[in-house]
Protein backbone atom coordinates (compact mmCIF):
# COMPACT_ATOMS: atom_id res chain seq x y z
CA UNK A 1 0.00 0.00 0.00
CA UNK A 2 1.56 3.46 -1.21
CA UNK A 3 1.66 6.15 2.11
CA UNK A 4 -1.09 8.43 1.44
CA UNK A 5 -1.06 12.40 3.46
CA UNK A 6 -3.68 14.87 4.11
CA UNK A 7 -4.08 18.10 3.31
CA UNK A 8 -5.90 20.56 5.84
CA UNK A 9 -9.46 20.25 4.50
CA UNK A 10 -8.92 15.89 4.67
CA UNK A 11 -8.16 15.50 0.83
CA UNK A 12 -6.19 12.71 0.40
CA UNK A 13 -2.89 12.71 -1.82
CA UNK A 14 -0.69 9.86 -3.14
CA UNK A 15 2.61 10.99 -1.69
CA UNK A 16 4.65 8.14 -3.21
CA UNK A 17 5.83 9.50 -6.32
CA UNK A 18 6.83 12.85 -4.53
CA UNK A 19 8.71 11.52 -2.23
CA UNK A 20 10.36 8.80 -4.09
CA UNK A 21 11.39 11.36 -6.37
CA UNK A 22 13.15 13.22 -2.90
CA UNK A 23 14.71 9.89 -1.36
CA UNK A 24 16.20 9.45 -5.02
CA UNK A 25 17.69 13.07 -5.27
CA UNK A 26 19.39 12.72 -2.15
CA UNK A 27 20.63 9.15 -2.63
CA UNK A 28 21.96 11.13 -5.80
CA UNK A 29 24.08 13.40 -4.01
CA UNK A 30 25.54 11.58 -0.89
CA UNK A 31 26.54 9.29 -4.10
CA UNK A 32 28.03 12.20 -5.88
CA UNK A 33 29.37 14.01 -2.26
CA UNK A 34 31.06 10.09 -1.85
CA UNK A 35 32.98 10.34 -4.91
CA UNK A 36 33.88 14.20 -4.48
CA UNK A 37 35.68 13.06 -0.91
CA UNK A 38 37.83 10.32 -3.00
CA UNK A 39 38.43 12.76 -5.90
CA UNK A 40 39.29 14.99 -2.56
CA UNK A 41 41.41 12.57 -1.00
CA UNK A 42 43.63 11.95 -4.45
CA UNK A 43 43.92 15.07 -4.33
CA UNK A 44 45.14 15.55 -0.77
CA UNK A 45 47.56 13.08 -1.58
CA UNK A 46 49.53 14.58 -4.66
CA UNK A 47 49.52 17.74 -2.68
CA UNK A 48 51.37 16.05 -0.09
CA UNK A 49 53.67 14.55 -2.43
CA UNK A 50 54.51 17.78 -4.16
CA UNK A 51 55.23 19.80 -1.24
CA UNK A 52 57.65 16.77 -0.02
CA UNK A 53 59.04 17.58 -3.14
CA UNK A 54 58.98 21.36 -3.20
CA UNK A 55 60.59 20.79 0.14
CA UNK A 56 63.45 18.29 -0.59
CA UNK A 57 64.41 20.72 -3.54
CA UNK A 58 64.19 23.84 -1.25
CA UNK A 59 66.80 21.88 1.11
CA UNK A 60 68.99 20.57 -2.03
CA UNK A 61 69.55 24.38 -2.84
CA UNK A 62 70.00 25.43 0.34
CA UNK A 63 73.30 22.50 0.53
CA UNK A 64 74.47 23.72 -2.85
CA UNK A 65 74.48 27.35 -1.45
CA UNK A 66 76.07 26.21 1.79
CA UNK A 67 78.46 23.94 -0.34
CA UNK A 68 79.34 27.34 -2.24
CA UNK A 69 79.55 29.44 0.51
CA UNK A 70 82.19 27.09 2.18
CA UNK A 71 84.36 26.59 -0.88
CA UNK A 72 84.50 30.55 -0.86
CA UNK A 73 85.78 29.47 3.20
CA UNK A 74 88.00 26.86 2.02
CA UNK A 75 89.76 28.97 -0.70
CA UNK A 76 89.95 32.26 1.30
CA UNK A 77 91.59 30.49 4.44
CA UNK A 78 93.35 27.79 2.68
CA UNK A 79 91.87 25.25 4.57
CA UNK A 80 90.48 22.08 3.02
CA UNK A 81 87.45 19.94 4.52
CA UNK A 82 88.08 17.43 0.91
CA UNK A 83 83.39 17.04 0.70
CA UNK A 84 83.32 15.71 4.27
CA UNK A 85 81.09 18.50 5.44
CA UNK A 86 79.76 16.56 8.29
CA UNK A 87 83.46 16.59 9.97
CA UNK A 88 83.48 20.32 9.08
CA UNK A 89 82.68 20.99 12.68
CA UNK A 90 85.28 18.26 14.24
CA UNK A 91 88.35 19.31 12.10
CA UNK A 92 87.47 22.16 10.34
CA UNK A 93 86.42 24.90 12.85
CA UNK A 94 90.07 23.52 14.74
CA UNK A 95 91.77 24.26 11.41
CA UNK A 96 90.21 27.35 11.09
CA UNK A 97 91.09 28.94 14.42
CA UNK A 98 94.42 27.59 13.80
CA UNK A 99 94.48 30.14 10.92
CA UNK A 100 92.86 32.81 12.54
CA UNK A 101 95.20 32.26 15.64
CA UNK A 102 98.15 32.63 12.99
CA UNK A 103 97.17 35.39 11.36
CA UNK A 104 96.57 37.24 14.56
CA UNK A 105 99.92 36.46 16.06
CA UNK A 106 100.87 37.75 12.61
CA UNK A 107 99.23 41.27 13.16
CA UNK A 108 100.34 41.83 16.69
CA UNK A 109 103.92 41.27 15.49
CA UNK A 110 102.76 43.80 12.54
CA UNK A 111 101.78 46.54 14.62
CA UNK A 112 105.41 46.07 17.33
CA UNK A 113 107.14 46.23 13.96
CA UNK A 114 104.85 49.34 13.07
CA UNK A 115 105.00 50.70 16.41
CA UNK A 116 109.40 50.13 16.75
CA UNK A 117 109.56 52.30 13.03
CA UNK A 118 107.58 55.02 14.07
CA UNK A 119 109.63 55.37 17.43
CA UNK A 120 112.92 54.89 15.36
CA UNK A 121 111.77 57.96 13.67
CA UNK A 122 110.38 60.12 16.15
CA UNK A 123 114.02 59.75 17.70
Amino acid sequence: MKNKIRDSKGNIYNSCNFIDKIIQFLDNQIENANVIKVELEKVRTINAELRKESIAEEYKNKIDEYKDKLKIVEDELGVGFDGHYEKWFKSGIKEIADKISALEKENQELKEEINNLTNENNK
